[in-house]
């Protein structure tokens, strides 16, 4: 299981979760997203926010509560299953917290409760809000999980949601000493902005010092294609799909076609970055369970 966090919002987190999930999914990997932020953004990147599927994470809520198996929403994509987050995930939270401080056994209960049906799945993604959103989300994400993801943008004060994120680990290892920062991600890199990224990649590489690599593969600022994906619900890669089938528009024009949306033609660029990002993301993972497994024997 990979949690995606940071301290810091506006970093990527969900854009990251949905765009490497339906990667992998159409890679053949069986990936369930789990969405642990009550605003629910991972069902709008992914189409299905206005329809019957959202349950505004009722399901996980009833779940972890109750100690039972969440259901979550099947065939979202091919290969790809959501337990959508919302209104219950707040509820869920309060919970959890309302119940620490009684000294009660609620903490870990979406360890719990996802770990019912994680040998159906070959990787599960867990999104989670900003820290602003309280600790014990991100918390129980990292109860959760194996390894975590860190997306951060190019700038200081998203550096230094870093170290807050250092801080929490260290804590939760204390109940899972499995977990792991696997990498960082940057995100929203402007577009040949080369000293921009150098200066970030100098920093976390002395602040990281071996303990996690900043990946290569970096999500550029490519504003218009990510736009265009959120209000379709669609994946980088799915709308670069559409964009090469739209054709010139003098050929759309000729025909009569030109009155629909032109769809932006970064999408192309965008879809590259998470492609890598994911080819980057599976070998060091198998990289270090390899590694793992050769320390254990």
């Amino acid at each position: 299981m990979i949690v995606i966090t940071n301290g810091k919002g506006g970093v990527g987190k969900t854009s990251v979760t949905t765009n490497i999930g339906t990667l992998l999914a159409q890679a053949d990997y069986k990936v369930l997203i789990v969405d642990l932020d009550s605003q629910g953004n991972v069902a709008n990147n992914l189409g299905f926010d206005e329809t019957d599927k959202d349950d505004g994470g009722a399901a996980l809520h009833s779940a972890a509560i109750y100690g039972k198996a969440p259901e979550p929403i099947r065939g979202i994509r091919a290969n790809l299953d959501v337990l959508p987050g919302g209104t219950f995930t707040d509820q869920l939270m309060d919970a959890v917290h309302g119940d620490s401080l009684r000294g009660g056994k609620l903490k870990g209960c979406v360890a719990r409760a996802i770990a019912k049906i994680a040998p159906e799945y070959d990787i599960i993604l867990i999104d989670t809000p900003p820290s602003s959103a309280g600790y014990v989300y991100v918390e129980e994400a990292m109860l959760a999980s194996r390894w975590i993801l860190a997306p951060l943008r190019p700038e200081p004060k998203s550096i230094k949601g870093l170290e807050s994120l250092a801080d929490r680990i260290s804590r939760v290892q204390s109940v899972n000493p499995y977990i792991q920062l696997l990498g960082v991600i940057l995100f929203g890199v402007p577009t040949g902005a080369t000293r921009v990224e150098k200066r970030p990649r100098d920093i976390l590489g002395e602040r990281l010092a071996g303990i996690a690599p900043t990946f290569s593969a970096k999500i550029r600022n490519v504003v218009a294609a990510d736009a265009d994906a959120s209000f379709r619900g669609e994946a980088a890669h799915e709308l670069a799909a559409e964009v090469a089938n739209q054709g010139p528009f003098w050929e759309r024009l000729r025909n009569g076609k030109s009155s629909g949306p032109t769809l932006a033609g970064s999408a192309g660029s965008l879809a590259e970055d998470y492609m890598s990002l994911a080819t980057e993301i599976v070998d060091h993972m198998k990289s270090q369970e390899e590694a793992l497994e050769a320390g254990a024997n």
